[in-house]
Formats: structure tokens, C-alpha cells, sequence
């Protein structure tokens, strides 16, 4: 982990540096927002370029809908970047997915003209700080926020970064929906197939079901697979193999192979195979 030490005018280049060298995220963690020139330009750029840069500001009045500061961040609103607003907000932090850059500077014009700040450059700790600090902290609703909905913990303006993760989450939540609704199908599936082949052979003492998809075959513990799924087991030929239903009852199992065929309550009742 490399780490510098940066003066005011230092920081004030870092920052435009850390939003031009972006690519998948841009965190900007400033309780009071005021931009000079030279950044001005850099955000202008983002948003040419569709980066998404993500802003935390105060939640105060000035900087809401109806502020006398709102036009500033309406700006950023219309550019397409995220603006989130944090109760009680005091920390500063500029960050994307190579560089964090921790200080005492507001993203404020009259900070870097007349203050004396302090930064330091950290590099190569960007997913622990994302992690740590901007989900768990900032996004995490801790009590110094408020909580338990007594008060209002932040409120997020969506542009570009939670759009596209809320698409995602929305396509992965699909996707295990359906994933979910094809399993159950399976097992239905599997299961009237089962009820017809038992109706069928309900009088058949020989009835047994395969080890691996529990198909209904005949009674032998010597071969306890069905066709397809022996061919399948014969191309490794792992004995110890573990398959998931006993041969005699067709109850899934934990510890049913080829080596051991049955359940525990039926394994005496069944020849051993001389691999046994």
C-alpha cells in the first residue's frame, strides 16, 4: 500500500486526477460543494464521457430542492452523476477504483484559495475503503444518521452508478427467480414421474430407483444406476462418488454411492457388491 502526503495545492490536482483516470466509479465525499474553474471543466468532461461519479453532500437545506445552493448541485444532477444526501456529514474523501485520497478539503473554491488543508494518497485499498466506508458507513444507516424511520438517514438523487447497480440487482434477482422456479419444476416433474412409474410397478417386488436422478429401475444393488446415468458414473468410475437416493426406498441421502447403495435401514437387507 504506497501513501503520500499532499498540501492544499497538491490535493486540489489529485482530486481532478482522481475523477479524469475513472472507470468504473468516482466516490466524492464533500459536505459542502463549490467547485473552482479547472475542476468545473474535469466534470463537465465525466459527463461527456458517461463516467459515474457518485457526490455525498450534507443534507442541509441550501443544497436541496428549493436551496439557495441548489442550482450547484442541480448541475451535477443533470449531468447524469448520483448525488446522495447524508445527515450530519463531515468527513471528506475522493476516490475511484485505484486511488482514495483522505483530507481535510471541502470540494469548495474558497477551501483551496484561502485554507491551509492536509491530504494523504493512499493506493491500493479502494475495495476496502468502497466496502467499509461508502456502503457501510455512508449507505449503511448508522445512528448518528437517524434510524428506525424517526428521521430521514440520506436520500439519494439516482443518476448513472445506482441505476446501473440497481438494474443489476434486479437482473440477478430475476435470474435466481427463475433458477428457482426451474428447480421446483424439476422436482414436480421428477416427482409425477415417480407416482406413474410406482403406480405402474406397485405390485413389483423388484421395484428400486436409481442412485443418482432416483428413476424407478429394477430391484439390484449391484446395479443401482439407470442406463443414462450409469454411462454418465462409468466415465470416471468413482465408487465413493456421492449420489444423492437410496436404491430401495428412492429417500434422498447424504452418503448413498456405488460403493454403498442404500440407506443404513436397507443396506442389510441388500447383497453387497464384491466391491464392497
Amino acid at each position: 500500500m504506497n501513501q503520500e502526503l499532499f498540501k492544499t495545492d497538491e490535493i486540489a490536482s489529485a482530486i481532478t486526477r482522481i475523477i479524469d483516470e475513472s472507470q468504473k466509479y468516482c466516490f466524492i465525499v464533500t459536505p459542502y460543494y463549490n467547485v473552482w474553474d479547472q475542476l468545473a471543466k474535469s466534470l463537465a468532461k465525466a459527463a461527456q464521457q458517461q463516467k459515474k461519479l457518485v457526490f455525498f453532500i450534507r443534507y442541509e437545506v441550501d443544497y436541496v430542492e428549493g436551496g439557495i445552493n441548489y442550482k450547484r448541485i442541480k448541475v451535477l444532477i443533470d449531468y447524469g452523476f448520483d448525488v446522495v444526501y447524508v445527515k450530519n456529514l463531515h468527513a471528506k474523501l475522493y476516490m475511484n477504483e485505484k486511488e482514495i485520497l483522505v483530507t481535510s478539503l471541502n470540494m469548495y473554491d474558497k477551501s483551496v484559495r484561502a485554507n491551509f488543508e492536509l491530504g494523504i494518497n493512499i493506493r491500493g485499498r479502494s475495495e476496502y475503503f468502497k466496502k467499509n466506508f461508502i456502503e457501510n458507513e455512508l449507505l449503511g444507516a448508522k445512528e448518528y444518521y437517524g434510524q428506525n424511520g424517526q428521521e430521514e438517514c440520506y436520500r439519494i438523487v439516482e443518476g448513472r452508478y445506482f441505476a446501473e447497480k440497481r438494474e443489476r440487482e434486479e437482473e440477478e434477482k430475476k435470474k435466481e427467480e427463475e433458477r428457482l422456479q426451474a428447480e421446483m419444476k424439476r422436482k414436480e416433474e421428477r416427482a409425477q414421474l415417480l407416482s406413474e412409474r410406482n403406480s405402474k410397478l406397485e405390485n413389483n417386488e423388484n421395484k428400486g430407483f436409481c442412485i443418482r436422478c432416483g428413476t424407478v429401475i429394477p430391484l439390484d444393488s449391484t446395479r443401482p444406476f439407470c442406463l443414462d446415468c450409469y454411462k454418465k458414473w462409468a466415465s470416471w468410475g468413482n465408487y465413493d462418488w456421492q449420489e444423492k437416493f437410496c436404491h430401495v426406498c428412492g429417500k434422498e441421502f447424504n452418503n448413498i454411492s456405488m460403493r454403498k447403495p442404500c440407506c443404513s435401514q436397507h443396506l442389510k437387507s441388500q447383497n453387497k457388491p464384491s466391491y464392497f
